[in-house]
């Protein structure tokens, strides 16, 4: 029984949150994880409203106290039921109430005058089933492409949507079989695409963007060698048929300047600033001879000549000196 009283205050909260939800929502975040799931044109019918989160919280703890009570009519539990009935009827009756325009409200609402005709022994157990159809009709977004156009005249880097991309809409329409409110069949009816998407047009740039070149000039200086010439001269005094080096032959140097001019590196032009000879070649002097040989000339004669006789001298003894 004192489960049952405090279930009872339970309920009274759950009502009480209906007629003023601020303090609930100041204070605890109980409601916050319930999610409506129906879509918002997947309607049932005129007169059946959607929960929101705290009705259907109090469906939930109806659907709970229902199946209690059912459970102890299965069970000929006739005590206990009364017991409930003593407890809980008053609760019930608010939470049918407060959740009347729904359609899980008013099958609530059916299961329990069963439940009741039970109880009592009066009425139809099993109450014939409402069944209606309806035609819904849903939307859905039609996701538009992308198309990405090169532009030589755009900078590179740059973008520029030219056509903007619009979604599509594809309507569907279902037709939907409720029993006792509740969705129990759904079933596509057509399927049209009643809007076409616009595809975007995207352009980018491939423009290099211009560049001022760097120009730079500088002098670079080249040497060249000059080579020396050999002059060959001719010598009377030296013998015909010899030759003789008189000067060794030395090459000289050319130094030439040149202005160079560079663009961002790149040579493009070079102009000669001076060309002068820093060191004159030696030329190559050789003697050749051209003086003949002398022949003699052979001739005979008689020659007098006259000569001393030298005479001898004699060493004689003297046995008188």
């Amino acid at each position: 029984m004192k489960k049952r009283r405090y279930q009872s205050l339970v309920g009274l909260a759950l009502i009480a949150s209906l007629v003023n939800p601020l303090p609930w929502f100041e204070n605890v975040n109980l409601l916050d994880s319930v999610k409506v799931l129906a879509a918002e044109e997947d309607t049932p019918p005129e007169d059946i409203e959607e929960p929101d989160a705290r009705e259907l919280q109090v469906l939930n703890q109806l659907d709970a106290k229902l199946s209690e009570f059912e459970e102890y009519l299965n069970a000929n539990n006739t005590e206990e039921a009364q017991y409930f009935l003593e407890d809980e009827k008053e609760n019930i009756e608010r939470w049918l109430t407060a959740t009347s325009k729904t359609a899980r409200g008013q099958a609530s609402a059916k299961r329990w005058n069963s439940l009741l005709a039970r109880h009592n022994g009066t009425g139809d157990v099993t109450p014939k089933p409402v069944i209606t159809t309806k035609d819904v009709t849903t939307t859905v977004d039609i996701d538009f492409t992308t198309t990405r156009v090169a532009s030589v005249t755009m900078e590179e880097g740059k973008e520029v949507i030219t056509t903007p991309g619009v979604k599509g809409v594809r309507t569907i329409i279902y037709t939907v079989t409720y029993t006792d409110g509740v969705e129990t069949n759904r079933t596509e009816k057509s399927n049209v695409v009643t809007k076409e998407p616009v595809n975007q047009v995207v352009t980018y740039g491939t423009k290099k963007p211009e560049v001022t070149p760097t120009v730079t000039t500088t002098e670079e200086t080249k040497t060249e060698v000059v080579p020396f010439t050999e002059i060959r001269e001719n010598d009377p005094n030296l013998e015909a048929g010899k030759e003789v080096v008189a000067t060794e032959g030395k090459n000289g140097v050319r130094t030439i300047v040149y202005t160079v001019t560079k663009k961002d590196g790149t040579e493009t032009g070079r102009v000669v600033k001076s060309d002068t000879i820093t060191t004159p070649a030696v030329n190559k002097v050789i003697k050749i001879g051209t003086k003949k040989p002398v022949v003699p000339v052979v001739t005979t004669e008689e020659i007098s000549e006259t000569k001393p006789v030298p005479f001898e001298t004699i060493r004689e003894e003297d046995p008188n000196l």
